[in-house]
């Protein structure tokens, strides 16, 4: 059985080795080349990852409190945090995409741990698992309320899902492994679809695809040599992520219009985005230099959103509550370079 993840987890794991103090609100990093770095970190919290971004500016994720209980949370287009929110009765939430109506899709679980898909629109929460699944996990919602997703079968094999106006629809790679290993991270509002899939049940180098009008397009940066997490996809078609090279270092990267450009938070050891919008706004997380795992926001043109992302997201919530605390478990193995990287004009799509 799936254990119960967050986006965060699927692409990237940081040992949490001990708790130190945290920035009260969003602190801009750096800004480099006109890429500014934005902390988002809800006060108090071991760690936090955002996990979505809607195209005005709000901001949904996800973080864990001491007692080890996950919470959504809502943040504004400059990363300030709103609130916190749960799934009725749910041991943990971890919502993962949102849309620009304010729907928010994610999991949640019970005390048995088997994650449930659940959808939040209008201030309701609704459970929504593919028919006859041992796990559902959505991920993504665009604007005309298609989600995308990932559920595992009764075999505890994992496929790619999407859910719309005519129902579920299974969606796998013809290209993955002899077993099931497809997932669907992000879905637009001109219905691409973001994803990938494990070439075989050991498999670490993620095999990452772009859906487009039916045809499954591979998709990789260079230097992905050990291996690329393709996240976040915009309306506009750029798409966010990280890889892992020769260094083993997981690196941020932002694909527009075939020029790639990698870049590290500043001072990390490792950088993940998550999605992306179509202002070229990015979220994600980062390890920082004591191995914790932080939330950030990039933004290219060195401004937040001009869109009203705070009333979008208080009329979710409402008034603000208390915010919680988020722990990722895995391992870094080196150390990234600070700062952005070099420019790439080639993308490779085979």
């Amino acid at each position: 059985m799936r254990f119960v993840i967050s986006k965060a987890q699927l692409v990237f794991c940081i040992a949490l080795l001990s708790a130190f103090s945290f920035a009260q609100g969003p602190t801009a990093a750096s800004t480099t080349a006109g890429i500014t770095f934005t902390k988002v970190d809800v006060p108090g919290a071991i760690s936090t990852a955002p996990t979505g971004i809607s195209n005005s500016g709000t901001i949904v994720g996800q973080v864990q409190d001491a007692s080890g209980v996950f919470h959504g949370f809502l943040a504004d287009q400059n990363g300030v945090v709103i609130g916190t929110f749960d799934f009725p009765g749910a041991a943990r939430t971890l919502p993962n995409g949102i849309n620009e109506k304010g729907d928010i899709v994610g999991s949640y679980a019970n005390e048995d741990g088997i994650p449930h898909g659940f959808i939040l629109r209008n201030g309701s929460f609704k459970t929504s698992d593919f028919p006859g699944a041992a796990a559902t996990i959505p991920l993504d919602i665009n604007d005309y309320g298609v989600v995308a997703g990932i559920y595992d079968d009764a075999q505890l094999f994992s496929h790619g899902y999407i859910l719309d106006q005519t129902g579920f629809h299974t969606i796998d790679d013809p290209a993955q492994g002899s077993l099931p290993s497809t997932e669907l991270f992000a879905i637009n509002s001109k219905g691409d679809i973001l994803g990938d899939f494990a070439p075989d049940l050991f498999g670490e180098f993620h095999g990452a695809f772009l859906l487009s009008h039916g045809e499954f397009l591979p998709f990789t940066v260079p230097g992905a040599t050990q291996g690329i997490f393709a996240m976040g996809l915009s309306d506009s078609d750029d798409i966010a992520g990280s890889f892992v090279g020769d260094d083993f270092v997981q690196h941020g990267f932002l694909e527009r219009q075939g020029e790639v450009i990698s870049f590290d938070f500043p001072g990390s050891l490792a950088t993940a985005p998550l999605q992306i919008n179509t202002s070229r706004h990015i979220v994600g997380i980062y390890a920082d230099q004591a191995v914790n795992t932080r939330g950030f926001l990039i933004t290219f043109d060195g401004k937040g959103s001009t869109s009203t992302g705070v009333d979008a997201a208080s009329s979710i919530l409402g008034p603000a509550v208390s915010s919680d605390r988020l722990t990722v478990c895995g391992s870094v193995q080196a150390t990234s370079s600070i700062g952005i990287g070099a420019v790439q004009k080639q993308i490779c799509r085979q």
